[in-house]
């Protein structure tokens, strides 16, 4: 198993495994810091890089001020020809986590072959962890790669 496909399969497993953890008792809730919140859009664009060899989409993120960790990351799906599938990976850490919406552009690399104009799938994943909690968010869906 390639170093990316671990790290595609860890992620997932991260993700599945993490919805929303705090730790404050029930009656601390005056006592306990603003929850991690987070959230995450992705454009119905890409845009092709290198002739295929990577892909970057506009993402839209907004989370939580504050937060003491935060990251994001994509991964592209293209079917290719004689059905064949082409895979991107991208990631990104230190979000832009003032509570208003910022949109990022991430690019990810192509792992096995190159992407052309067309159809593709995108999903992202995001994470943001504050004093006592962390939020994870998965978006997904079909988008359209441009030259």
């Amino acid at each position: 198993m390639t170093s990316q496909r671990r790290f595609g399969a860890t992620l997932v497993a991260a993700v599945a495994g993490i919805v929303l953890v705090t730790g404050a008792p029930a009656g601390a809730a005056a006592a306990v810091p603003a929850a991690a919140s987070l959230a995450v859009q992705v454009a119905t664009d890409g845009q092709l890089r290198a002739r295929g060899a990577a892909v970057t989409m506009p993402i839209e993120v907004a989370c939580s001020e504050g937060a003491a960790t935060s990251w994001l990351s994509i991964e592209v799906i293209q079917r290719a020809h004689g059905g064949e599938v082409a895979r991107a990976y991208g990631y990104m850490e230190r979000l832009p986590c003032d509570g208003t919406m910022h949109t990022v552009e991430l690019t990810a690399t192509a792992q096995t072959l190159a992407f052309h104009a067309g159809e593709a799938y995108v999903t992202a994943v995001g994470s943001v962890c504050a004093a006592d909690a962390c939020v994870n968010v998965q978006k997904a869906g079909e988008v359209q790669l441009r030259r």
